[in-house]
C-alpha cells in the first residue's frame, strides 16, 4: 500500500510542478485545509479522499486514470464537452457491440418513458457488478481501501477488448 501512495504522491508533486504552482498555491486551487496535508500526499504518507482525487485531476486538467494507476490515457471529461460528444462516445460502444440502446416505452402519451443502455458482455457486466458493489461498500472501507479496490479493479479488466462480428 505505501508503494501506492508513494507513486500517487510523485505524480500530484510532478502535474503540481508542471503547472507552476507551489504548495501553498495548490492547496489554494484545491481548497485544502493544510500545507501539511499536500505535503503527506506527495510524500506518500497519507492517501487524498476520493473527492480530492476528483479536484485535483479537474484542477490540474489530468485523468484519474493518470493519478491513480499511471496510465497516460487521455481524460474522456476533457473530450466531453457537448450532448454530441456524449452520443459519439454511445454511439461507438454500441457499434462494438460492447452495449445495446433499448427504448422502453409502455405508452406513446407517457412523459417517463426510458432509454436504457445495456450489455451482454460479459466481462462489462462483470465490472459493472463489481464497480457497483465496490461503491456500495465505500463507508465500509473507507477511501484508502476503496481507492485501492477501485485501482485493483481497473487493473483487472486491462486486457484488449474482443470485438463482435
Amino acid at each position: 500500500m505505501n508503494e501506492i501512495k508513494k507513486e500517487l504522491g510523485k505524480r500530484i508533486a510532478e502535474i503540481r510542478k508542471s503547472k507552476k504552482l507551489n504548495q501553498e498555491e495548490f492547496k489554494e486551487l484545491i481548497g485544502a485545509p493544510t500545507v501539511q496535508m499536500i505535503s503527506g500526499w506527495e510524500n506518500g504518507h497519507s492517501f487524498p479522499s476520493v473527492n480530492y482525487l476528483i479536484i485535483i485531476a479537474k484542477k490540474l486538467d489530468t485523468s484519474l486514470d493518470y493519478l491513480l494507476l499511471g496510465l497516460e490515457n487521455k481524460a474522456i471529461d476533457k473530450d466531453i464537452k457537448t450532448y454530441k460528444d456524449v452520443g459519439i462516445y454511445v454511439y461507438q460502444l454500441t457499434i462494438a457491440k460492447l452495449f445495446d440502446i433499448q427504448y422502453i416505452s409502455q405508452n406513446p402519451y407517457n412523459p417517463n418513458e426510458k432509454v436504457t443502455l445495456s450489455s451482454e458482455n460479459s466481462h462489462v457486466v462483470d465490472f459493472v457488478k463489481e464497480y457497483f458493489a465496490i461503491k456500495g461498500a465505500f463507508k465500509t472501507l473507507g477511501s484508502e481501501l476503496y481507492n485501492q479496490a477501485l485501482i485493483n479493479l481497473f487493473n483487472k479488466y486491462d486486457f484488449p477488448i474482443k470485438k463482435n462480428k
